[in-house]
């Protein structure tokens, strides 16, 4: 969870509609959220749900879909078109998991969860995601990151990707494509933690292979590099470049640096923390260009700065890339490690304790890559 600043944590307040829920559900779901400051709207109608969400502006729609379900999907549907910064949830049967992971992909449902198992998570998820959304909105970017389907693909990774499965290559090699892509990668994971909400979740890129398949991997490979396609400007793309590089990097030395200085191995729950640590620089890249541009400009008139202190002086602070990456992570339901390592990568001593060590870590690394071959290839934006 997200708790670096002041503010961060909020009551529950907020809205919820449920759509066509299961009447055995409806008691239990009254029940969990009587407590709560959240007001419950009810609707099986899809012309009265419509309205309700025009009139009342909820902060999430809930809805029950099963197979036979059409109107569910096509309400999912309206809201992601017409509302989109409203967060949807979906809850489906155990053995609908392979729908599960098609509507996270194609961006119709944030979130699934499994039932009746899975529900045991379902008012935590809501308030924290309630918590999100009333500090994004007094950030004002709530509607900038809640919209956000997909990042920017290199272009090679297709290729790269497609070539690999053809010519038989080991899957240690296929990850190693897949982890060399940022949002590629962080694609995976978000669609491997939200096809039904899991406590513990995936962190690995190989793991999230293993838990998707090679056939639903390479489907998000396609699709995701077919709309990513000259969505980034011509002059933007060395420092996208820059940015890719540097995270892959950090990612690979962090865990021997770890081991040399501490002499024991660094928990996989870190095994992508690296990867999307920058991640924030990529949505102001490709959503802010103007204040990235800003920053860097500020940064070659005052070479002792880097991007993040540039961003405190420029008045960003409660803002940054650190901030703004984490918030994002956090809305495409990654591992709080990896959230974390973005909320942190610059003010380790604002960490939790059981993780202080390894962010200080994290912190040298993420230095040293930057001076050894990162800062420099922003010059000339």
């Amino acid at each position: 969870m997200i708790e670096k600043s002041e503010g961060m944590t909020v009551e529950s307040g907020g809205k919820i509609l449920f759509y066509k829920v299961d009447k055995n559900y409806i008691p239990i779901l009254r029940k969990t959220f009587s407590d709560s400051q959240i007001e419950v709207l009810e609707s099986g109608e899809f012309s009265i749900a419509e309205e309700m969400i025009k009139s009342e502006n909820p902060d999430i729609v809930l809805t029950d879909f099963d197979s036979e379900n059409e109107d569910a999907i096509r309400l999912l549907k309206f809201v992601k078109e017409r509302f989109p910064s409203i967060y949807r949830m979906v809850i489906l049967k155990t053995e609908e998991q392979k729908k599960a992971i098609f509507l996270v992909f194609k961006g119709i449902a944030n979130n699934c969860f499994e039932k009746p198992h899975g529900m045991v998570a379902l008012m935590s998820n809501v308030i924290h995601i309630l918590e999100i959304r009333k500090t994004l909105k007094s950030k004002d970017i709530l509607e900038l990151l809640s919209t956000i389907e997909n990042l920017i693909a290199l272009p090679s990774t297709f290729i790269k990707f497609n070539e690999a499965l053809d010519a038989d290559k080991p899957i240690d090699e296929i990850i190693d494509i897949l982890e060399d892509d940022i949002s590629i990668a962080t694609k995976i994971l978000q669609i491997t933690n939200s096809a039904f909400f899991r406590e513990h979740k995936i962190s690995s890129i190989a793991k999230a292979y293993d838990y998707l398949g090679a056939h639903n991997i390479k489907n998000i490979v396609t699709i995701f590099c077919y709309h990513s396609m000259e969505k980034l400007e011509e002059s933007h793309n060395q420092a996208f470049k820059a940015i890719i590089k540097h995270s892959v990097r950090v990612n690979r030395e962090l865990f021997s640096s770890y081991e040399l200085r501490t002499g024991e191995k660094l928990s996989e729950l870190f095994a992508s923390a690296g990867i999307t640590h920058d991640i924030g620089k990529i949505i102001l890249l490709k959503y802010l260009p103007d204040r990235f541009k800003e920053i860097i400009k500020f940064q070659e008139d005052n070479p002792q700065d880097d991007f993040y202190s540039s961003e405190i002086k420029l008045g960003y602070e409660g803002i940054t890339h650190e901030e703004i990456g984490a918030f994002f992570l956090d809305l495409w339901n990654l591992p709080e490690e990896n959230v974390n390592t973005a909320l942190y990568h610059h003010n380790y001593s604002e960490a939790m304790e059981y993780h202080k060590k390894m962010f200080e870590i994290f912190k040298d690394v993420n230095y040293d890559m930057e001076i050894i071959e990162y800062t420099k290839m922003f010059e000339h934006i």
